[in-house]
């Protein structure tokens, strides 16, 4: 039965690359990422067993609702581009404010090394990385005015750096500094949170620009772009070793990836059979960190307390983050984004919320297309992340990766109502 399912994911894969031209379309991307991560799962290899087929059909549902929403977006002719009044003239560096980037960008990099110091000194003192991890809002951060910093401003904005630094050399030809700081502050987040996910979500968008801007470079300009991908995946490779060292991980780079990126289903299935009769939430995963900036906000003025069924899904979603073993590995956070949907609505929340996602996706892949501006291109370089990073979770269900895509729409915001002024006059 399971390889029914993955035989019907190829077909939606296959017809993607009939339907589309761009291969880093959205559609093509997410069904082949899932695909491969299906095909892999039914190998079944270093005795990581196969879930249960629900596991796979809720996938299978998922994809092809994704897809549907992909479809719905390229057939409507809707507007979701940047508005006439608001777009760039063509001296405008393509909507990124460099007089703001640099300063934010030097401002997050010495903020990430204080925190980066923290951490190591944590380290000397004897509390090893996987200890720092969970408790870092104890350990390493100091009161709760720095926790909602870190959260809604530091976080994010390290976050925002990474894609903004690389279109900023990539695609607007600027300073090599920009590549530099792009990396590392991805390297001291990673260090700081003990995450390896970060160094993926780096790999994942300077892959995607280096693609995006093949075509517009000279030869010697894909030189030394090679030649810094290279260079940039060595360095990633050794930080994520690094960090796997800290943390105390002892199975073998094959096994740890295989485990990575298909041990999803299994902790799916798992956290599925623990859910037991769910009471659906009607939305609250999928939108959960707007729901939660809103909370928080009437909660401080002292409107409202937080409702009984948000804490529940907090309660949920925090819990994801404890190590449980299932089989014979251990896993956290890697749920996929359909545990997300399927706890706000079942199968039915499945369904609409993958095709929201799908037709989301799919309209900023369209103004990609039609404005290849600054703010189309990072933020479709965001939603890479969310379709390579979706064996983990809901991305937008996390405050700090939410609070990163309104970053990267406000700094290009402000640029754009500037030149809007400017040219009015």
């Amino acid at each position: 039965m399971t390889w029914i399912l993955v035989i019907l994911n190829s077909g939606i894969f296959v017809l993607s690359l009939f339907l589309i031209k761009e291969k880093y379309n959205p559609l093509t991307l997410f069904s082949g990422f899932w695909l491969a991560l299906m095909f892999l799962s039914t190998l079944e290899l270093f005795n990581i067993k196969k879930a249960d087929t629900k596991v796979y059909l809720i996938v299978l549902i998922g994809v092809f609702s994704y897809a549907i929403g992909c479809l719905i977006a390229s057939e409507l002719n809707v507007k979701f581009s940047i508005s006439k009044r608001f777009q760039t003239s063509s001296d405008a560096q393509h909507n990124i404010n460099y007089k703001i980037l640099p300063v934010i960008t030097l401002i997050i990099s010495l903020i990430m090394t204080v925190y980066f110091l923290r951490t190591m000194t944590a380290m000397l003192q004897g509390y090893p990385l996987n200890y720092i991890r969970s408790n870092f809002t104890d350990l390493i951060i100091r009161n709760e005015f720095e926790r909602l910093a870190w959260t809604f401003i530091f976080w994010p904005l390290s976050l925002s750096i990474m894609p903004m630094g690389l279109y900023a050399f990539y695609v607007d030809g600027k300073s090599k500094s920009y590549l530099f700081a792009s990396l590392l502050n991805t390297i001291l987040l990673s260090i700081c949170s003990g995450g390896r996910v970060y160094l993926l979500f780096y790999i994942i968008q300077i892959a995607f620009f280096t693609i995006f801007t093949k075509k517009s470079v000279s030869f010697k300009g894909r030189l030394f772009r090679n030649i810094a991908l290279i260079a940039t995946f060595i360095i990633v490779i050794n930080v994520a070793m690094y960090i796997s060292d800290e943390r105390q991980i002892t199975t073998s780079p094959a096994e740890s990836l295989y485990s990575y990126f298909t041990g999803c289903f299994q902790y799916l299935g798992f956290k599925l059979k623990q859910a037991g009769d769910v009471k659906y939430s009607g939305g609250i995963y999928f939108l959960y960190s707007p729901i939660t900036l809103g909370l928080m906000i009437l909660k401080n003025i002292g409107l409202i307390k937080y409702p009984a069924k948000f804490l529940s899904a907090q309660a949920t979603i925090n819990a994801l983050q404890e190590y449980t073993k299932v089989g014979n590995s251990w896993f956290n956070a890697f749920a996929t984004c359909f545990y997300y949907f399927y706890m706000d609505g079942g199968f039915f929340g499945v369904i609409i919320e993958s095709i929201i996602y799908g037709y989301i996706s799919y309209k900023i892949f369209r103004s990609l297309r039609s404005h290849p501006q600054a703010r189309n291109i990072v933020l479709y370089s965001i939603f890479l992340i969310t379709i390579f990073t979706s064996m983990v979770r809901w991305q937008f269900g996390k405050t700090e990766f939410f609070m990163t895509a309104v970053y990267v729409i406000l700094l290009t915001r402000i640029h754009q109502r500037k030149t809007e002024t400017k040219n009015a006059h």
